[in-house]
């Protein structure tokens, strides 16, 4: 064979070899820019965005790509295979580090800290508003690696190298999931310019779904038709862009995906808690002092349960305020995210409530209620508030010179010998109103039509469930010789000897038990017995429900409430200073401590400055713009999850093996697993102590003394399957719907050894 034909075939087999990588080039060339596009718009979901994450993804998902095209066609199974997980491994980890994830996390010995905080910034993402304003760490690189794996899928939809003989792969899923990096970005938070932004979209998904398919000869003709008809879709867009959507996606993800608002029922009812507790935030609070976030105040106690029953009219005066402490006087402005409620969230004693285009009217307790409707996610308003802060001292120095409907907030319900309100119309069932505290006047016994001769209180409550209840308020009042230290003795007595527990059992006369038999509850046991202890003792109170202070933001000044802050509390009435907030549920409760808890409030008022949100602590929560949905944000969180289910996987596995060899094994994994779940506990806290909040079965008990057989006694048998399993369930326990997927991964149901 001459020479002549030799370097002809060679310069066909490089023709061929050109036509063979000339599509994949032309693909990668067109992707690049696409993926780029995607990312800048994905970063605009957060207010300050680092402005190297879109271009380090894009650059990175090029890369990527171009190892898997130079991977071939021809080349083993093995290997292609091999240069696909080791793509999909490069692109996690720059995806990581390109949204900020710290390094250091990255090692093995940190992939639960990293998985934790990642946890914790996907149940945060439903909540949040976009552009999102906050400086939580989590939530910020959540947000953005939603983006980041939308185009690592891309990359590998893309690129991912045929079978031998194999047509390419088509472009349409890789442009479905840069459509979604850029579409959902574009619905969140709209550029600028949308219509210029839209057009460069379009020219940009043409060019990657037909570049490698146009021949050479028609490239020309058909970028031309491109153009033109984008030019024409730019040119109708204004007209078509009406003020209401045609479709209005956001709503329908809304009401589908129930990501939207949620709605409270505050009645007590002292049952299992059945609150949601998954993170999502529902409030944004901007105020001078933090307070307890007051939706409306229970003023009527039936003899069993707290409930707003409207025995106070809206038109008697709520109570005193204190001049003389300018310091107890706010404007709060209120931003309404994930909460649909018919009152208005305000503090204390609500003064006047401005901003929303409803009227607002005001109601008995200090509160306010819209005219009309409900509000819901992106309501916003202004409220004039008077939350006294007094010192002991004051408190103490208050006096007795209640007003004259003080009887108002003194109203006991009698119920029958079972603790059952009794039967008939709620005004015609007997009570009993007692005398404010000093006034030397009698308890009265009443019902809707009146007094009942020959009976006095004490008759009258005597063998109906409130007997014991009674008994107990006699004898603090009469070691008391003034309304503050008998309230200081009611607070202590309902603390003293009570545990917080979630699952409380549903009995007939549950305040009664409470107090005397169970001594377990949540907040609606330890602010309803206090308050009927303290109109008991002639000392006006009421519950108050709604949120703890939340975590402040320091960046913007904002409180940020969250579901798990849903609380109930009680209001003390002091002659001249008005209602004050006392907080009876344990400071160390879970879902989150009291932050407000009064026995800190007082111990701040002794010798601190500043006001209980001095004490909140770091911010680690988001913040947003009142124009946001945050409704396809989930969609995002979404994509996230699948991307990071078979990271979880590893990290399961690598969990069961990470035991250290200085002390027993399931001690490591119980403090491990105290804190994946949420339940960090004091250096001091011993497995004994731990068995209040966490034995509430006897399987979870049984888990905690084998531990200290095994820890301490040295011969004891580890925890059965049965003990683990309970012990899994005692942690799931309020965690929201990735309760049980986190209780699992912290308590698996085998403990593997090294």
């Amino acid at each position: 064979m001459t020479t002549q034909a030799l370097s002809h075939r060679a310069r066909s087999r490089r023709r061929l070899a050109v036509t063979i990588r000339a599509p994949g080039l032309a693909r990668l060339m067109t992707f690049a820019p696409l993926c780029l596009l995607g990312m800048i718009g994905w970063s605009a979901l957060l207010e300050l965005s680092p402005s190297a994450t879109p271009w380090a993804m894009t650059a990175s998902a090029t890369a990527a790509g171009a190892a898997l095209l130079a991977v071939g066609e021809r080349s083993a199974v093995a290997v292609r295979r091999g240069a696909v997980g080791v793509v999909a491994l490069v692109l996690i980890v720059a995806a990581l580090l390109s949204c900020g994830v710290p390094p250091e996390l990255l090692g093995p010995r940190r992939w639960g800290d990293l998985a934790t905080g990642l946890a914790d910034g996907l149940r945060a993402v439903p909540g949040i508003a976009s552009p999102y304003r906050g400086d939580d760490l989590w939530v910020r690189s959540t947000v953005l690696l939603g983006g980041a794996l939308l185009a690592g899928l891309a990359t590998l939809q893309a690129f991912w190298p045929p079978r031998p003989g194999a047509r390419r792969r088509s472009p349409v899923p890789a442009a479905m999931s840069l459509t979604m990096l850029y579409a959902i970005a574009v619905v969140e938070v709209p550029p600028e310019r949308p219509f210029l932004s839209g057009a460069i979209f379009a020219v940009l998904l043409c060019a990657f779904l037909f570049a490698d398919r146009v021949p050479a000869a028609q490239a020309g003709p058909a970028a031309a038709c491109v153009v033109v008809a984008t030019l024409l879709a730019a040119a109708v867009a204004p007209v078509i862009d009406v003020g209401r959507p045609w479709l209005d996606v956001a709503r329908i993800s809304e009401d589908v995906a129930n990501t939207g608002t949620i709605g409270y029922s505050w009645d007590h009812e002292y049952g299992p808690l059945d609150w949601p507790r998954e993170g999502r935030e529902l409030l944004r609070v901007k105020a001078q002092a933090s307070a307890y976030w007051k939706t409306q105040a229970l003023d009527a106690f039936d003899g069993h349960a707290w409930q707003r029953a409207g025995d106070v009219a809206p038109f008697e005066p709520d109570g005193e305020t204190d001049t003389g402490h300018p310091q107890w006087f706010q404007q709060i402005e209120v931003r309404v995210q994930g909460l649909r409620t018919k009152q208005f969230v305000t503090a204390g004693q609500a003064l006047d409530v401005t901003g929303d285009r409803r009227r607002a009217v005001r109601v008995a307790g200090g509160t306010f209620v819209p005219e009309r409707g409900i509000l819901r996610r992106g309501v916003r308003y202004r409220a004039s508030v008077y939350t006294p802060n007094p010192t002991d001292g004051e408190l103490g120095r208050a006096g007795t010179d209640y007003p004259s409907n003080a009887r108002l907030w003194l109203k006991v319900g009698i119920p029958d010998s079972q603790g059952r309100p009794r039967a008939g119309r709620p005004a015609l069932r007997p009570a009993v109103s007692f005398a404010p505290f000093g006034s030397g006047q009698a308890d009265t016994v009443t019902t809707g039509a009146g007094g009942l001769p020959g009976h006095d209180a004490p008759s009258a409550i005597t063998g109906s469930g409130m007997e014991r209840t009674y008994a107990l308020a006699r004898r603090l009042l009469a070691r008391s010789d003034e309304p503050y230290e008998y309230v200081k003795a009611v607070l202590a007595r309902v603390q003293r000897g009570a545990t917080y527990t979630e699952k409380p059992a549903l009995t007939q006369n549950p305040l009664d038990r409470f107090l005397f038999d169970s001594r377990r509850g949540y907040c609606q046991q330890f602010s309803g017995a206090m308050a009927v202890l303290l109109r008991m003792g002639g000392v006006p109170a009421r519950v108050a429900v709604g949120f703890t202070p939340g975590l402040l933001d320091r960046r913007t000044g904002e409180y940020v409430v969250r579901d798990y802050d849903a609380h109930s509390w009680v209001e003390a009435y002091f002659p001249r200073l008005g209602w004050v907030t006392f907080d009876p549920t344990p400071a160390a409760a879970p879902p989150r401590d009291q932050s407000a808890d009064v026995a800190l409030a007082r111990g701040a008022r002794r010798g601190a400055r500043g006001s209980p949100g001095d004490r909140l602590g770091d911010a680690r929560s988001g913040g947003g713009a009142a124009t946001a949905t945050g409704s396809l944000l989930p969609a995002a969180g979404g994509a996230l999850a699948a991307a990071l289910a078979a990271l979880g996987f590893v990290l399961a596995r690598r969990h069961r093996r990470r035991v250290r060899e200085d002390c027993a094994p399931e001690l490591v994994e119980l403090e491990r697993a105290l804190r994946i779940c949420r339940r960090p506990v004091a250096v001091a806290v011993t497995l004994r102590d731990l068995e209040a909040p966490l034995g509430g079965t006897e399987g979870a008990r049984g888990y905690l003394r084998a531990v200290a057989s095994q820890r301490y006694g040295a011969t004891g048998a580890a925890p059965t399957k049965a003990q683990r399993k309970a012990l899994r369930h005692e942690l799931a326990r309020g965690l929201g719907r990735l309760g049980r997927v986190r209780a699992w991964w912290a308590v698996p149901p085998r403990l593997s050894r090294r």
